[in-house]
């Protein structure tokens, strides 16, 4: 992996000279060589995704709040412009941005659960101060979406003879309810 690393720096070096057009013939000598022998470039991202939350001046509030919300979460920095946290191990921030943006729902995060009691957890803490929508969706009250759905769903819709039940009575939820789905 060391290889690869300094070979990555030196492609990203290379296509910062090329693109000054200075290269010389050393790099002009290890490009070649990545060139030749692609497999020394590494082919996914050495650090994950996270998403960027917009707040108006809350940001913190929020962390806390959705920290007292999911298990093995916890602010991991913060200053007065950002704040940094995981929930359930996933690396999320939180930007005190302003009132420019807000949340919609064309973004929104999925929390699968096994059980109703899980269900009604997560569809309570999340939802208060909140609103509540159809099929499993609400918004907290920092304007955030959120699907609530059980990991059953996926299965029961996998079966085109049940899908169409399945599919009327979410269409009439608001909550998910896992019995009355499964009993479609």
């Amino acid at each position: 992996m060391k290889e690869k690393i300094k070979y990555t720096w030196y492609f990203e070096m290379g296509l910062c000279f090329l693109n000054r057009r200075s290269v010389n013939a050393k790099h002009f000598e290890l490009l070649s060589d990545l060139y030749q022998n692609p497999n020394l470039i590494p082919n996914k991202m050495i650090k994950p995704l996270y998403p960027c939350l917009w707040y108006d001046g809350n940001a913190k509030e929020a962390a806390e709040y959705y920290c007292g919300i999911f298990k093995s979460s916890k602010i991991t920095a913060e200053n007065p412009m950002v704040v940094t946290f995981e929930l359930n191990g996933f690396k999320f921030m939180g930007l005190n941005g302003g009132p420019h943006y807000k949340f919609s729902p064309a973004t929104s995060f999925v929390v699968e659960c096994d059980t109703q009691e899980e269900i009604d957890y997560y569809w309570e803490r999340l939802g208060e101060g909140g609103s509540y929508n159809q099929c499993g969706w609400l918004d907290d009250k920092f304007g955030m979406s959120w699907q609530v759905v059980p990991s059953v769903l996926q299965k029961l819709m996998a079966d085109p003879e049940k899908a169409p039940r399945v599919i009327k009575a979410f269409m009439q939820m608001s909550k998910f309810d896992i019995a009355t789905l499964e009993n479609a």
